[in-house]
């Protein structure tokens, strides 16, 4: 759930980089047309620089990742939901006084304030405040339609308004449950694929790429799995705990992605153990990348433990192979590495391949 708050969070803040320059833009090209056609409208006066101001301040805070700016994401709506129910009510009160008063350029920003209210909050409360702001509003229009202070022209306009800001907030409710449901599903999809402790593919993505692999590899004989584990870890679960055990697959997973070329993918295949899948690479490139990783591992200054030394098993894919051909002599070459005395390579069926 915390990976899904986080992926949410980034969505929401690449909205609001657009958003609130935009909302900026738009304040400030009202406020100075209303100064250049004489606006005396004072809630036009006062609500554009307001508003501009707030978005601009908000704006700033995204960018320097402020924690200050989920204060005013929050303050946000109010103003523009305050905004909202203040024109409104101004356009109702005109008809007291026998204005001829319509509805102006601000009804195209109205529904920004129900967007906002869908990036504020969860759903169900962003749901309660979008229709008590529009309940306000379809009660005041009622008042003034029984007491015929709306024409028949202007009660069109309000009422098709109004309905028209219901289907954004049903649009919106329903889109916020597909985003939802379309997260949860990118988790459980990454949870079932990706090792939890090390962040790599997991088994099951693992043999699925060395599936796609042989069936996509015209000649099958350039495609190389290596299964790699760290020598004595037993011990270091035993004397340091499993917890510093952790830090050392962790650190060795950074270590390994950070030197990943385009023709290679790591995962976690259990355990201790890691797996490397190298593609176009003939056997001289291969052992050479793999001594060069295992010097690294070796020189490596992991926390608590200093060092550790690891054992590889590698297997050239032959053209008859499958994928549990493959794995099956990565795997005794690895035990073979352990048997010779561990910290080395040992490459399966050698001596034809030399």
């Amino acid at each position: 759930m915390i990976q899904q708050e986080t992926t949410l969070q980034n969505v929401k803040k690449k909205v609001y980089m657009y958003v609130l320059p935009i909302g900026f833009i738009a304040c400030a090209v009202d406020f100075v047309f209303g100064i250049s056609i004489g606006a005396s409208e004072t809630v036009d006066r006062i609500s554009s620089p307001v508003i501009g101001i707030w978005l601009l301040v908000s704006f700033i805070l995204l960018l320097s990742n402020s924690p200050l700016f989920a204060k005013s994401e929050e303050g946000l709506f109010w103003l523009v939901g305050a905004y909202y129910n203040i024109k409104f009510y101004t356009f109702l009160a005109a008809q007291y006084t026998g204005r001829t008063e319509y509805i102006d350029g601000f009804a195209l920003w109205m529904p920004l304030v129900f967007i906002i209210l869908f990036l504020v909050f969860e759903r169900t409360k962003a749901l309660t405040f979008s229709w008590a702001l529009l309940a306000v509003n379809v009660m005041g229009v009622v008042v003034f339609i029984i007491e015929g202070r709306l024409s028949l022209e202007k009660a069109r306009t309000v009422l098709q308004l109004l309905l028209s800001h219901v289907s954004y907030v049903v649009f919106l409710s329903v889109m916020e449950k597909f985003k939802y449901i379309f997260f949860e599903r990118s988790l459980l999809n990454k949870m079932a694929y990706t090792d939890y402790l090390t962040n790599l593919p997991n088994r099951r993505s693992i043999e699925s790429t060395i599936d796609e692999q042989l069936q996509q590899s015209a000649s099958s004989h350039q495609l190389w799995v290596v299964i790699f584990d760290i020598d004595h870890f037993k011990h270091i679960n035993d004397v340091y705990g499993h917890q510093v055990g952790d830090t050392v697959l962790q650190q060795l997973a950074e270590l390994v992605k950070r030197d990943l070329s385009e023709h290679e993918v790591v995962g976690r295949w259990g355990g201790e153990e890691f797996i490397l899948v190298i593609n176009n690479m003939d056997y001289t490139e291969m052992r050479k990348r793999i001594e060069r990783l295992k010097q690294e591992i070796e020189s490596h200054v992991f926390p608590v433990v200093s060092h550790v030394t690891a054992s590889f098993g590698a297997a050239l894919c032959f053209s008859e192979n499958t994928t549990r051909d493959i794995l099956k002599r990565a795997d005794d070459a690895l035990y073979a590495a352990k048997r010779n005395g561990r910290n080395q390579i040992c490459v399966a069926n050698e001596e034809l391949l030399v």
